[in-house]
């Protein structure tokens, strides 16, 4: 497993895991109530800056694996460019359909939390649909 490999997969877990923790945390507010920006101001910035962290960490982390099992760090050749742009265009697909979901949702005038939040799925459903493609065509040998 090479480089890219390791750090889509590492991409994919730490965001099913912050992302996974924010949604879980944000609709337990919801259900108890809790839909102002107030609520949620400082929980997001928790999560922007745990997810940073964690993508730097996971980064310097897979480049000290690869580099003990003497992989090469800056192979990038046209297989990978066409995963990437193949996989890109996928993500870009869902995210439009997501935004068009979302001027649904405005025209029938949801609260700013719900749009808030609809943006952010938007956002992560796209992220985690464009690295699943990237894993897969590397595993498939596209």
């Amino acid at each position: 497993m090479g480089f890219n490999e390791k750090s889509y997969i590492g991409v994919l877990a730490t965001t099913i895991v912050v992302y996974g923790w924010y949604f879980y945390d944000a609709f337990s507010r919801a259900a108890a109530g809790q839909t102002s920006v107030a609520e949620f101001g400082p929980t997001m910035w928790i999560m922007m800056g745990v997810y940073i962290a964690l993508m730097i960490i996971t980064t310097v982390l897979t480049a000290i694996i690869s580099r003990k099992e003497d992989e090469e760090l800056a192979e990038f050749d046209e297989r990978d460019s066409y995963i990437d742009m193949k996989s890109e265009r996928v993500g870009s697909y869902i995210q439009a359909c997501g935004l068009f979901a979302l001027l649904v949702l405005v025209m029938f005038e949801y609260s700013a939390f719900v749009l808030a939040h609809a943006i952010l799925g938007t956002m992560t459903i796209a992220t985690l649909i464009t690295f699943s493609m990237r894993l897969y065509m590397y595993r498939k040998g596209a």
